[in-house]
């Protein structure tokens, strides 16, 4: 299936993923979006230049980049557990 296809076989309608697509490149936001697993699934344009990431390799464990998004991602949880205000 790739990312044009529908359910019923046609190609008319992008599929939720590829919309989602268009939503992290529409706005000036930096946007992350993890897996469940903690995975990175992607990272705009603008969250990559926030970062100073040029290419894939400047995420990989051990990079500044990378130690960064696990920090928020360790910390994103506990917020959400522990402020008054979620």
């Amino acid at each position: 299936m790739t990312s044009n296809d529908t359910v019923d076989g046609g190609t008319e309608a992008p599929t939720a993923l590829a919309r989602l697509d268009d939503l992290l490149r529409a706005d000036d936001a930096a946007v992350v979006v993890f897996g469940l697993d903690g995975s990175l699934v992607d990272l705009n344009d603008v969250g990559r230049a926030a970062l100073g990431v040029h290419d894939d390799r400047d995420l990989v464990d051990g990079t500044p980049a990378r130690d960064l998004l696990r920090a928020l991602l360790d910390q994103v949880p506990q917020q959400l557990l522990t402020d008054p205000d979620g």
